[in-house]
This record gives structure tokens, sequence and C-alpha cells, in this order.
């Protein structure tokens, strides 16, 4: 008897529904106290931005915060330092032009990322499971019936005539 091994296929477009966005505020100062004090006064104005547009401050986290020292052949030296902050919203991609806007009016030196997901993708993960055995149940059934064949559970018998 042979075997035959049936495939059950299933999928969905599914649409963003939120987004990490990334914002690295960055400068280069000739002290860390300089440094320090431009890239903090411009944390705080954006997450006072933030704040007043609404952003939980539970969504906010404070990332990376980096300080470098350069050196420079005339004995130069310069420091460059890099804060970062995340937050996760809901998909609003007004808001990300706000937030791009609003860091390019202040002229702050900053880079902005943005990371788009779904929020129930286990939930879609399990329903797309469950159709494609169903699809497969189905494509199983079709084929049994065809060479006169009936399904009880995950048996064949022939059927008579």
């Amino acid at each position: 008897m042979g075997k035959l091994t049936i495939e059950g296929n299933a999928k969905r477009v599914c649409h963003c529904d939120v987004m990490k966005i990334t914002v690295d505020f960055r400068t280069r100062e000739t002290s860390t106290t300089e440094a320090l004090e431009k890239v903090m006064n411009q944390c705080e104005e954006f997450l006072s931005v933030l704040d007043e547009n609404g952003v939980d401050i539970e969504n906010i986290v404070l990332g990376d915060t980096s300080v470098d020292a350069r050196y420079y052949d005339e004995g130069e030296k310069i420091f460059m330092l890099a804060e970062e902050i995340n937050f996760n919203i809901a998909f609003e991609y007004e808001f990300l032009n706000f937030i791009m806007s609003f860091i390019k009016n202040k002229n702050f030196n900053a880079d902005v990322d943005c990371d788009y997901g779904i929020s129930n993708i286990n939930v879609i993960h399990k329903e797309l499971l469950k159709e494609a055995v169903l699809d497969s149940k189905t494509k199983a059934e079709a084929i049994a019936e065809s060479v006169g064949e009936k399904n009880y559970g995950n048996r064949y018998h022939k059927r008579s005539e």
C-alpha cells in the first residue's frame, strides 16, 4: 500500500497596525559636558513633545548612550555622544511624519528609524494553522472520494459496491 502526503495551505494579507520608532540623537562637541548638555536638552524637548502628543511614557524606552573621544593630528579632541530613544505606538504614518518634521525644524542631529509590525501575529499564526489543517483535510477527503474510499478519521476504507 502506498503513502500519500497531503499539504494544506492558508494565507492572509495583514496590514501593519503597530510601529517601533527609534530616534538616535547625536552631537560632536569639544567637551563631554557640552555634548551631554546638548543631547540631554534635545532628548528632554523631544520627550516633552511625545508626552504632549499622547505617547504613553510606558511605551518609551531609553536605549544606548555612548560617548567617544576622537583625537586629531593637531591635538584637537572631539567628543561624540549619542543617545537613543525607542517607543512603540499604533501605526500612524502621519505621526511619523510629524516626528521627522519636528526634528528637522529644530535642526536636531538625529537619525529616525521605524519598524512596522502586526500586534496580534501569534493569533493570526494559530488561525492560519487551523485553516491549513482544514484545507489538507478537505483535499484528502476529495482524493479519497475520487478513488471510492471513505474517510474515518485518519483511516480510509474502500466502499463496498
